[in-house]
């Protein structure tokens, strides 16, 4: 005996499968916002009112024919790390006497970041002690600034171990 298929049993059934889809795009929804919290660029909305800015500002430092070279260090144990970024003008001489900041984002789950304020060692280098950090793929973007507001912006990605 075959039963027969009513609007009741139509409109149960759309019922149902809708449902399923709004509770599954939940779960995904629900998810996704607590994986990522938001944006990866702290005010990205100004940053392209200000693109204009940026590229004369990177036009600047590329006149000004600056390099850097920016690495982890294992001091001791493992875990007790040290970021050191080294500066070069033009003529491949070290520059010392800046000011070096940096902010550190760890690319996890909770997308961290960390400011750094480095000391000058001499011989243009500087470091900033980073053991908070755990294990992971980290992006450094490093500003130098001299004595006469000359800027130097750098950015790199590192692993930690």
């Amino acid at each position: 005996m075959v039963k027969e298929i009513t609007a009741k049993h139509v409109l149960f059934g759309l019922i149902g499968f809708f449902a399923i889809i709004f509770a599954v795009n939940g779960v995904f929804l629900t998810h996704a916002i607590q994986s990522f919290p938001g944006e990866a660029e702290e005010k990205s909305y100004l940053q392209g009112i200000n693109f204009n800015e940026k590229l004369s500002q990177k036009k600047a430092q590329a006149s000004l024919e600056w390099r850097s070279e920016i690495g982890l260090i294992e001091a001791g144990s493992p875990g007790n790390s040290i970021i050191e970024a080294r500066f070069f003008d033009a003529q491949n001489m070290p520059i010392n006497m800046l000011n070096v900041s940096a902010t550190l984002s760890q690319h996890d789950d909770d997308h961290q970041q960390m400011h750094l304020s480095f000391k000058g060692i001499g011989d243009g280098r500087y470091q900033a002690d980073v053991s908070a950090l755990t294990a992971g793929r980290v992006t450094i973007e490093i500003m130098a600034v001299q004595e006469n507001a000359t800027s130097f912006n750098a950015t790199k990605t590192i692993q930690i171990r």
